[in-house]
């Protein structure tokens, strides 16, 4: 069985959360899954990622981009990303207009295999004032109003959970359907 490294930039966790559901799912096809994060110093990358075969690449949107650090790890992995192909998947309040994931592969010249959105988090509590008043703006233009004095989580696990089964069905040729354990959904 193959070998999947997930690389992520995540900086509150939540894109980490994502990212570990999703391995649950791909861990029935793939002998060895690794979850790294590149925003995370307390954690190390490997030297060299070359004993994975795949790679699934996700990352969160701030203020209508991908962090920097994250952005200068796809850029000096490309040719890697490339040769072995990966996903992608990005975690975000965004209109589809002004998503980056278009402008990243096209600046990088990338063509992942697939590509998923999910909605977030919103934590007033974990932001600075800045990054409220963006996401303020944000999300009237996508017509949701938020109360300051609480988190919200708007993750469709559903949705996360098809995903992770179409990479598994599209890599282990299971088509498309990966059974999955009875677990309790995330609110």
């Amino acid at each position: 069985m193959k070998k999947l490294a997930i690389v992520i930039g995540s900086k509150t966790g939540h894109t980490a959360k994502v990212a570990h559901r999703l391995a649950e799912t791909l861990r029935r096809c793939y002998q060895d899954v690794e979850v790294f994060n590149v925003l995370d110093v307390s954690t190390s990358l490997p030297e060299s990622l070359e004993r994975f075969d795949r790679f699934l690449v996700g990352a969160p949107i701030y203020c209508g981009e991908y962090p920097e650090l994250f952005l200068d790890w796809m850029s000096s992995h490309r040719d890697e990303l490339d040769s072995k192909g990966f996903a992608f998947f990005s975690i975000g309040l965004i209109d589809e207009a002004l998503h980056p994931t278009g402008r990243l592969f096209h600046m990088l010249r990338l063509v992942p295999s697939h590509v998923a959105t999910f909605h977030g988090t919103v934590s007033h509590r974990k932001w600075g004032w800045l990054q409220s008043v963006v996401l303020r703006y944000y999300s009237r233009n996508l017509g949701l109003l938020f109360a300051r004095d609480r988190d919200y989580e708007l993750t469709n696990w559903a949705m996360v959970d098809a995903f992770a089964e179409s990479l598994a069905g599209a890599e282990c040729g299971s088509g498309g359907s990966v059974k999955r354990p009875d677990r309790q959904q995330a609110a």
